[in-house]
């Protein structure tokens, strides 16, 4: 039977600590009284301390200690694990015994600073070791960390709370004049200057906050111009003095980012003017929401890609079809399916290519003059004329409208 935990030597140990606020130390002195390996991670799982500095025969932990963090897979790992995502669904502390974990299991601890996690506190544990005991000594260690977090990280600088504090004000509408704006950049002793940005992640998982914490640090290592945004379990980022060059690089980057966790993220247009972040946010926001109903294959969705979808989609939702699909179309649809032609498909492939009959005669597969006959057939029995341009625009529109809801409904 294990002894007792010396809980006063603990603490008087801790507190010789507070002054030098150094983890390294604290680990060190909270080793001697718990008994089992303790390490603490940033939230991207860079080695802080440890303690000790031997191996533990646990895989996963003795590869994290001995190369000072994790690569990209293992990371993903963890998250396929659903280890991440537990720091949203559990009250710290608490045991990790699932995944990688099943073996050897963990008791859990989660550094909050502002209630946002910035790094967790591990013990690596036989399970005859844990006991409530070291749960609690976990709770007191965890606790201290945070304190740590708050003093060490320079995310907690006065600079950059001021930057987190303007980001939220400005993305909920609460800086609408120049004065504004020109007082806050007084205060963070930095003017943000355009071309600006708008960005907004969701992870789409049941816990996302954590996930998204994760996600915000990642993202901040691509570029020191931006600020970023946690609200409403989305991600939201402000970038600034944002160049064609960077847009590649930048997206590639993102990408990779978001394929680990599944994440999508919507894009704004450029903007120069601050103060008109609003119609950005929505415009980023707009994308996602689209992008992820239409288009999932992919995880990146640019406002110019679905600036026609954003207008029309809504539409197709609210409006019975009948409204949007001319009665011709069906009438045409009628006459296909009567005579066995295809003067439908040939209407639309012509409409879409604005009239174009070489283009459209390639996609058909058609010698240009079956595809006049075609057309002249349709232009004769259903006595429309394609050159007129209000029936042109309805026509456009309604297939488009067409090929949306198919996306919407059918995919």
């Amino acid at each position: 039977m294990e002894k007792e935990l010396d809980f006063i030597k603990l603490y008087e140990e801790i507190y010789k600590c507070l002054p030098n606020r150094n983890i390294q130390m604290l680990l060190d002195v909270c080793y001697e009284v718990v008994g089992v390996p303790i390490l603490v991670v940033d939230i991207l799982y860079n080695v802080l301390g440890n303690a000790p500095k031997e191996q533990t025969g646990d895989r996963l932990w003795d590869d994290l200690i001995s190369r000072g963090g994790l690569d990209t897979e293992q990371i993903a790992s963890l998250y396929e694990d659903r280890i991440i995502q537990s720091v949203d669904s559990e009250k710290a502390p608490y045991i990790v015994d699932w995944g990688s974990s099943k073996e050897q299991p963990k008791i859990q601890g989660i550094i909050k600073v502002n209630g946002i996690v910035e790094g967790y506190v591990t013990m690596c544990c036989r399970r005859e070791q844990i006991t409530l005991e070291r749960i609690k000594a976990m709770e007191i260690i965890m606790n201290i960390c945070s304190y740590f977090f708050v003093r060490n990280d320079s995310e907690s600088s006065m600079n950059d709370t001021y930057r987190k504090v303007f980001v939220s004000e400005l993305f909920n509408n609460r800086i609408q004049t120049e004065k504004q704006l020109q007082t806050w950049f007084y205060n963070m002793q930095h003017e943000l200057q355009p071309p600006f940005q708008v960005a907004v992640v969701s992870t789409e998982t049941e816990h996302e906050k954590n996930v998204l914490s994760y996600m915000r640090k990642a993202l901040q290592k691509l570029s020191e111009h931006q600020v970023l945004l946690i609200q409403n379990n989305m991600l939201y980022t402000l970038r600034y003095q944002y160049e064609a060059e960077q847009k590649s690089h930048t997206e590639d980057s993102v990408n990779a980012i978001l394929e680990i966790f599944g994440a999508r993220c919507g894009v704004s247009q450029k903007f120069d003017n601050l103060l008109e972040v609003a119609i950005y946010q929505r415009q980023a926001e707009d994308a996602l929401e689209i992008g992820r109903e239409i288009d999932k294959g992919k995880l990146l969705y640019n406002f110019d890609d679905y600036r026609t979808s954003a207008i029309l989609l809504p539409r197709v939702k609210e409006l019975a079809r009948v409204s949007y699909v001319p009665k011709i179309l069906k009438d045409i649809t009628d006459y296909d399916r009567e005579n066995s032609t295809e003067l439908f498909i040939t209407l639309k492939c012509y409409v879409n290519n604005m009239l174009n009959t070489s283009i459209t005669a390639k996609e058909l597969h058609l010698h240009r003059n079956s595809l006049l006959y075609r057309i002249g057939r349709i232009e004769e029995v259903f006595l429309l004329s394609l050159k007129d341009p209000k029936t042109f625009r309805t026509l456009l529109i309604a297939f488009y409208m067409i090929e949306l809801e198919e996306q919407l409904y059918h995919e």
